[in-house]
């Protein structure tokens, strides 16, 4: 900063650049390649960009740490170094020809996508600066596809964002895996058109099962989003394919019919949640849409209801297993007396899995349940006692 002040700005980058021509060979690489990475490197690093031998580069440290070029946290040979001075870095990465600038980045990219896990943002922010798109495309799905898992959403959207270069040609291949990690981060944050438009474009060029998976989150993300007319719509084929479809005759089944037919199939053991196969995508989601079918589409929820109950038997986890359990009793509490035995058990069967699986959303479902149960039998107190644990 002083020879800065005394010599100008031009005569000190100056100053650096004839510093830096007469530095050996194997340091000015070295330095190259620190400045270029823009952050700490180890020794190993270092020694696998370079590609100098060990000793060698140990006497290149020596000279640009003795020269004041780096820095370090420690003095061991082992600890991470780094350009001393953001300005140093500025004119070494400024004077480096724009072919060698790009191999630089592209060589660091391929050694930091070594590690594990790899630093995938990183990686990508190399790839894209070498003009290497398609490989920095690739490194910020996966960048964030990793934030998404972590909870971290709004750093996937982030990164999905800068996936895409306009120069970037795609299949529909390779641009299915972005475009639906898109979806699904525009899902968990509520921003419910905007996912349900891309899973329908989706579903346009895809057959088979998982034209039937995309059909099914967008219309659930329709219904989400105040739109129920499209999202059934689009949830016909699945839900004629889970053997879910509506009364062809005007007489529609009673909902007495549909739990007499519910508790007098047959029976097996119930599987072990915790080795039971979990659902599949398709499953999932026709669970969560169980309950919010059942108010636009009455007979077609109470069905969903049914099928997702006996599913939850035999797959599924024990949060799954609950949720079925607690729907199929309140069913059986809006079917009549006779059914009301059979609707408290159920109810009962649901708290103690809640409890097991130690989940809020468990717990949730049997509050809300309890809340139905007591405004049908005109208990106010412990109406409003349920309905304010729905919200603490």
């Amino acid at each position: 900063d002083e020879a800065v002040g005394l010599l100008g700005k031009s005569d000190a980058q100056t100053l650096v650049r004839r510093r830096f021509a007469s530095l050996p060979r194997d340091a000015e690489m070295a330095l190259e390649f620190l400045a270029v990475a823009g952050q700490p490197l180890g020794f190993h690093k270092i020694q696998m960009l370079t590609r100098i031998m060990p000793q060698d580069l140990l006497r290149s440290l020596s000279l640009l740490r003795g020269q004041g070029w780096i820095c370090s946290q420690s003095s061991t040979n082992d600890s991470d170094v780094e350009v001393a001075h953001e300005r140093f870095r500025k004119v070494i990465v400024q004077g480096i020809p724009q072919d060698r600038l790009w191999r630089r980045h592209a060589r660091i990219a391929r050694i930091l996508s070594n590690e594990t896990p790899p630093p995938w943002s990183r990686v990508a922010k190399h790839y894209w600066t070498a003009n290497r798109f398609p490989e920095a495309a690739a490194c910020y799905t996966q960048a964030a596809r990793d934030a998404a898992a972590c909870g971290a959403i709004e750093e996937a959207l982030m990164f999905l964002e800068r996936a895409w270069h306009p120069s970037l040609v795609r299949t529909f291949v390779e641009r299915q895996s972005p475009l639906r990690l898109h979806a699904d981060c525009l899902a968990n944050i509520g921003s419910s058109q905007a996912a349900a438009e891309i899973y329908q474009g989706l579903a346009e060029e895809l057959d088979g099962q998982q034209r039937l998976l995309v059909r099914c989150l967008a219309g659930e993300q329709w219904i989400c989003a105040g739109q129920p007319e499209i999202g059934i719509q689009l949830l016909r084929e699945t839900l004629d394919s889970c053997g879910v479809r509506q009364p062809s005759s005007s007489r529609l089944a009673s909902l007495a019919r549909i739990a007499t037919a519910f508790l007098t199939r047959q029976r097996r053991p119930d599987a072990d949640p915790s080795i039971a196969k979990p659902l599949g995508e398709i499953d999932a989601c026709m669970n969560r849409l169980a309950a919010p079918l059942t108010f636009f589409e009455s007979e077609l929820g109470q069905q969903l209801i049914v099928r997702n109950a006996q599913l939850a038997r035999r797959q599924g986890g024990l949060s799954d297993r609950t949720q079925a359990v607690l729907r199929v009793g309140v069913l059986l509490s809006f079917a009549g007396r006779p059914m009301r035995l059979a609707a408290a058990r159920k109810m009962r069967l649901g708290r103690q899995l809640a409890i097991q699986s130690g989940q809020e959303s468990g717990l949730a479902t049997w509050n809300f349940s309890m809340f139905i149960w007591y405004v049908q039998q005109g208990n106010i107190k412990r109406t409003i006692q349920h309905a304010c644990l729905l919200y603490t």
